[in-house]
């Protein structure tokens, strides 16, 4: 799965990735997440559905909540 995700990420499906993202639980997306470089975190943030965003973001390790300047 980590691969597939990286996979429409790179090549710019961003409808696909929502599709396949939004399937998930939180807890399975953050470990999806820890695959994903920091750069295009925020991409997949505003790509997820709001409340799952949220749920995602409060199972995440506090090293990934800080993106790099």
């Amino acid at each position: 799965m980590q691969q597939k995700v990286l996979e429409l990420l790179e090549e710019r499906k961003f409808t696909e990735l929502k599709s396949l993202l939004s399937e998930e639980n939180p807890q399975d997306l953050v470990e999806y997440l820890e695959a994903i470089p920091k750069n295009d975190l925020p991409l997949v943030f505003r790509i997820l559905p709001k409340e799952l965003a949220a749920e995602t973001f409060v199972e995440m390790d506090p090293d990934m909540k800080v993106l790099p300047l």
